[in-house]
């Protein structure tokens, strides 16, 4: 019979995964899961905060201090992450502030009957339009955009006229960057 414990905030791991670290003033303590499938293959500190997500380019010897584990066996725990599709890919987050583009907007788009293959293509082919997903409810599409003025963002939505109704709303900040939602060792194993 498997028996879990539940540890601060909406982690739920099997009690037989979990193993504290040996160097408590080095980790603070900290409970790892070490289960030998998926993310928890990595050693992952338990609440969702993973080294290697929030700096792709750690080097192996830093990652595997921060887990506890030797550089090989790190190294083959990422390398089997890869190829299992876990980790994706690796990128460098730029600001686009600096690359001019001191504006974003969230913009919904509902397009008119007929037309969302063609609404969709033309958020695929503006560059302004960084990301946008494809959603339910009345509008079809949210999408983000950067843009250098308010003028600019008219001349991008004009477009979209004839073949949608679009809403906007300027991003004024951001308290909560790109991460990644609490992760659960059971979903990884």
């Amino acid at each position: 019979m498997t028996r879990t414990v539940s540890l601060s905030r909406r982690i739920v791991v099997d009690e037989r995964a979990v193993f504290r670290q040996r160097d408590h003033r080095k980790h603070q303590g900290a409970l790892f899961v070490s289960s030998g499938k998926g993310l928890a293959d990595l050693g992952r500190p338990i609440g969702g905060r993973c080294p290697i997500n929030q700096h792709a380019r750690i080097s192996l010897k830093q990652l595997a201090g921060t887990v506890g584990l030797a550089s090989p066996t790190v190294a083959e725990r990422v390398k089997r992450l890869e190829e299992r599709s876990y980790i994706l890919g690796y990128t460098a987050v730029l600001d686009q502030r600096r690359l001019g583009y001191p504006l974003q907007a969230l913009v919904r788009i509902n397009p008119a009957p007929g037309s969302l293959h063609e609404v969709e293509r033309m958020i695929q082919d503006t560059p302004e339009f960084v990301e946008c997903d494809r959603v339910t409810g009345e509008d079809c599409f949210v999408g983000r955009l950067y843009m250098r003025t308010i003028e600019e963002l008219d001349s991008i939505l004009d477009r979209f006229h004839e073949n949608a109704r679009t809403n906007t709303a300027i991003v004024k900040g951001q308290p909560v960057k790109r991460r990644l939602p609490p992760l659960i060792s059971d979903r990884w194993t």
